[in-house]
């Protein structure tokens, strides 16, 4: 035994070559890759998810086009469909809206959940949770992308809705790929897909209220309420970025009203300093004349010669023409006769000189109409490219026409609130009214299909953030360990 044991130890241990490390970890893109082609050979497998989520859309915009199209007719064919006369268009870009963030939603608050076997199973192979969710989102993007322009398709076909199609399906792709983001966050947070089904309409509710479509954000609580802009819980919400995108695009830029827009905003203004706010505002100072006369509360007198006085300093940014007003006398010591005589006085030069803007834009969009009834080359021509593009319900709604208080005064303001599609923004950090045709940050102004496109983005952005940090299912899991603490504790 010893001298066996003497050989063995004075032998060279053979040592063996560890056999080649075949597994390494791949890389982020063939990650993505990899984790993209086996959910889409998955997704490709079932036939009845397919045929759902390519049919789906299209036939929403079936049956959504074809009961809202309204058959207005004429004295010579009752019959004929005019676009112009449609009074449902509205109501149409209000449901697209609501049809994609439910669809968005839906098609994605299922795909983490069901994958969390898989995703515990592969959790040891230390593989990027952020190629496993890139891969997802790619999938549901292109599946959105496909619905929303099959939705604009059909349903533009059938509402006979022109010269959109870009627009339309930029808008309802950006809303569709919000609430692609949204349900992934949902699918990653929460525990069972019962759970998931009850929050989906929970989220989609809100979205309905506070997009300013069916309740004004003036008739709000009052505690939510702003008059001059929309409202924070307004721009909360996606739908109201959606809603006004679609509604002042198809407003603004349609064949017929581009060619006048710029002329008719003009005009507009003109209109809205002749004969709405110099009246006010000669009302308001006629009140605080006789306010100063009867010796009133002091406090009374200076909040209205403060709203005079501010009302008057902005008018000079509504109309370059008009020659800035520069207040000598603001309190109620120094006010007087002679003080209201001059603001009497420049009040009646900017009714003069609105007046005359007003009436030279009208002569301009005389010469614009007869320069298009001439290239049409009849008024019938020219009447039935307007009832081609226009919509006679939806422009009411944005330039606010059924509203009878075309001024509001609130915190020692007027607010406009006629034609406020045509209304130029009064805030210069993006913040503006409903249906306004641009935004203003600092001193650039932005279209609101864009600007309202990037916001929808930005919410987007967001909500992938909270994706990727798995924001939810942290504070889920610390909302149960604060109930099992108590419970423990009782």
């Amino acid at each position: 035994f010893k001298s066996k044991r003497n050989q063995t130890a004075a032998e060279t241990p053979h040592k063996e070559e560890l056999p080649d490390n075949e597994y390494s970890i791949p890389s982020l893109l063939e990650q993505t890759k990899i984790f993209f082609t086996r959910d889409l050979l998955t997704k490709l497998t079932n036939m009845q998810y397919i045929l759902l989520n390519l049919l789906e859309a299209p036939l929403l915009a079936l049956i959504m086009g074809f009961f809202t199209k309204y058959f207005s007719g004429t004295s010579d064919n009752p019959a004929v469909y005019i676009f112009r006369n449609n009074e449902n268009l509205p109501a149409f870009l209000l449901m697209s809206v609501v049809v994609f963030l439910f669809l968005g939603m839906t098609l994605s608050s299922e795909e983490i959940i069901k994958d969390r076997t898989i995703i515990q199973r592969e959790s040891f192979l230390n593989l990027s949770r952020g190629s496993y969710l890139h891969s997802k989102i790619l999938i549901m993007f292109a599946i959105s992308a496909f619905q929303s322009l099959s939705y604009v398709l059909v349903g533009n076909l059938i509402f006979e809705i022109k010269g959109m199609l870009l627009a339309y399906w930029l808008i309802l792709f950006t809303t569709s790929c919000f609430a692609n983001i949204l349900g992934l966050n949902i699918s990653a947070g929460l525990n069972s897909v019962t759970t998931i089904y009850i929050l989906v309409p929970l989220l989609l509710i809100p979205q309905i209220i506070f997009c300013g479509v069916l309740v004004k954000y003036d008739k709000l609580h009052h505690s939510l309420t702003n008059y001059e802009y929309v409202p924070l819980i307004g721009n909360m919400m996606t739908s109201r970025w959606a809603y006004e995108a679609l509604a002042v695009e198809q407003f603004k830029n349609n064949e017929f009203e581009k060619v006048f827009f710029e002329i008719e905003q003009k005009r507009s203004t003109a209109d809205y300093l002749k004969n709405w706010l110099v009246p006010e505002l000669e009302g308001k100072l006629e009140e605080l004349k006789q306010n100063y006369r009867d010796e009133a509360d002091p406090e009374s007198i200076q909040a209205d010669l403060q709203t005079l006085n501010t009302m008057l300093a902005e008018m000079g940014k509504l109309v370059p023409e008009l020659q800035p007003y520069r207040p000598d006398h603001a309190d109620v010591e120094t006010f007087s006769d002679p003080t209201a005589e001059a603001i009497k006085a420049y009040l009646k030069g900017v009714s003069n000189l609105t007046g005359r803007i007003f009436m030279s834009s009208n002569k301009e969009k005389d010469l614009i109409n007869n320069a298009l009834i001439d290239h049409l080359g009849s008024v019938k021509a020219y009447s039935d490219f307007r009832n081609k593009y226009d919509n006679k319900s939806l422009s009411d709604l944005v330039r606010n026409r059924s509203v009878l208080d075309k001024v509001a005064e609130k915190d020692g303001r007027m607010i406009r609130k006629y034609e406020l599609a045509y209304m130029k923004p009064t805030s210069k950090i993006g913040r503006a009214h409903l249906y306004a045709p641009n935004k203003q940050l600092g001193r650039f102004e932005i279209d609101t299909l864009w600007y309202n496109v990037a916001a929808i983005w930005l919410y987007t952005l967001v909500f992938y953030l909270t994706l990727r940090t798995d924001l939810l299912r942290k504070a889920m899991n610390i909302s149960e360990r604060r109930k099992l603490t108590r419970k423990q504790a009782s």
